[in-house]
């Protein structure tokens, strides 16, 4: 049963509207979608055209450990597609019998609404879309209260610390406002969110650290099937530290509002992420080498992004790319583990921001 109530969003929420077969990269190619149980049934159930009901017959398989909520997988062709994916991009199933008739995840997508603790709803940046709406955009993000009509959804929890208990909220949204200060330069704001997270980074005289970061992009694809292609591109790019430096110029001439457009695709990710809260469990301490780590990665992954095309879609396809690895897994618990495993300490940490 649908409902009424106010939630908090960033003002881009409202204007968001899918590209559909403007898209360059469907949500549903080469993901492991799953949908639930419900909606797995009630697609075997639709009353529709002999070519859409042969879509959805080869579409989804039942998953070997099903549980309600993540019961069927959608089964791609050997080109990575979905099959309900029509020639012209649209989808078979909203282009047929309309939007209401999707599965929750393909309806909702990349929107993200959320009733625990405080009624909340974003974007993901694993959306093109999205992308296009954060990092060109020169103003700061700005969180609106509307009311919405929406269904409930089964929720996870996030994790409280006694030291923010019942204001975890006004803590993150002031995290929000440190990032957004632009009286200072943006890793000079990361290093002042550590401060709040009780993170005390130090001052050192380590070079720029191409290598480290090249090291980090190659094992980065060997877990993500979305960054790869991206990936191995931009390490042929990024050769050496004078390579590196003149693609920088190139990045910071061709973007002189970088700084506002990474951001808003952080501060989209903290309020979307609910940073530090997250699901799994970490301390502050970990949250925070995980969102340097994400800054390090968006920046590098920028930079050498021109190397390889001088269009703002190539910039955008490689952001989308990266978030589909940074929101749709336990990234900041793995980031964390990495970083530490590289001998990124408190002692050098500061360098990972200068890349």
């Amino acid at each position: 049963m649908k409902r009424n109530d106010s939630f908090l969003m960033p003002d881009y929420y409202i204007h968001f509207m899918c590209k559909m077969g403007e898209c360059r990269h469907a949500c549903c190619e080469g993901w492991p979608v799953s949908i639930s149980r419900d909606d797995y049934f009630r697609l075997l159930g639709l009353e529709c055209d002999a070519d859409l009901r042969r879509r959805i017959d080869c579409g989804a398989h039942i998953l070997d450990h099903a549980t309600p909520e993540r019961y069927a997988q959608i089964t791609h062709k050997y080109d990575g597609q979905c099959h309900m994916r029509m020639e012209d991009g649209r989808c078979a199933i909203q282009a047929t019998l309309g939007e209401d008739l999707l599965p929750e995840v393909c309806r909702l997508y990349p929107r993200a609404l959320r009733t625990t603790g405080h009624n909340e709803c974003s974007c993901t940046a694993s959306c093109e879309r999205v992308i296009e709406m954060l990092f060109f955009r020169k103003e700061p993000l700005s969180l609106i209260e509307r009311e919405i009509e929406y269904t409930p959804l089964r929720n996870g929890t996030n994790t409280v610390f006694d030291e923010t208990s019942g204001n975890e909220q006004e803590f993150r949204l002031q995290l929000i406002k440190i990032i957004q200060d632009r009286s200072l330069p943006l890793n000079r704001r990361i290093i002042n969110l550590g401060k709040e997270l009780k993170v005390e980074t130090k001052a050192d005289n380590s070079e720029c650290p191409i290598d480290t970061m090249r090291q980090i992009v190659s094992i980065l694809d060997e877990k993500s099937v979305s960054l790869c292609d991206y990936g191995v591109s931009i390490l042929d790019q990024i050769t050496s530290i004078d390579k590196y430096q003149v693609l920088k110029a190139v990045f910071e001439s061709c973007y002189p509002d970088w700084q506002s457009g990474i951001e808003n695709v952080i501060v989209n990710h903290l309020f979307y992420s609910r940073f530090p809260f997250g699901d799994e469990g970490m301390s502050f301490k970990d949250e925070f080498y995980a969102l340097c780590l994400i800054y390090a990665l968006i920046r590098f992954l920028c930079i050498g992004a021109v190397g390889v095309s001088d269009g703002d879609e190539y910039l955008t396809d490689v952001l989308a790319a990266a978030f589909r690895m940074i929101e749709h897994m336990p990234f900041h618990k793995y980031a964390s583990a990495l970083m530490h495993g590289l001998g990124i300490t408190d002692d050098n940490l500061i360098s990972l921001l200068s890349i």
